[in-house]
C-alpha cells in the first residue's frame, strides 16, 4: 500500500492510493500530511470489532470509511470498485480467524 499525491493543473493537490485518487487538498503540506497519517493507519478491517457478520462488516466498513474519507470515496469504494467488498469481508474474517486462533 503506497499513499502519495500529486499537484493538480488548476491548483491543490490529490492524494491517491496505489495511484487511485482519494480525494483533494489544498496545500502540499495537507497532502503530505495525510498520506504520513494513512501509512500508519491500521486497515479499515482492523478497526472493527471481532464477531460481525457478513452484513455487519460491509454495513460498519461503509459507516466506518464514510467518517474517514468521506461519503464519496465511501460510495466508490462499496459500489463502484467490485472487487473491495468481498476482498475487504475476506480479509476481514482472515484476521479474525488469525488473530482468535
Amino acid at each position: 500500500m503506497s499513499h502519495t499525491y500529486y499537484k493538480l493543473a488548476y491548483g491543490g493537490y490529490m492524494v491517491c492510493k496505489d495511484n487511485e485518487p482519494l480525494w483533494e487538498v489544498k496545500t502540499q503540506q495537507q497532502a503530505q500530511e495525510d498520506c504520513q497519517e494513512l501509512d500508519k493507519e491500521m486497515t479499515l478491517a482492523e478497526q472493527l470489532p471481532r464477531g460481525l457478520s457478513e452484513d455487519e462488516v460491509l454495513a460498519q466498513g461503509f459507516k466506518l470509511l464514510s467518517e474517514q474519507l468521506g461519503v464519496k470515496a465511501a460510495r466508490y469504494y462499496f459500489y463502484y470498485d467490485e472487487d473491495y467488498p468481498s476482498d475487504f469481508v475476506s480479509e476481514y474474517f482472515y484476521k479474525e480467524t488469525t488473530v482468535c486462533s
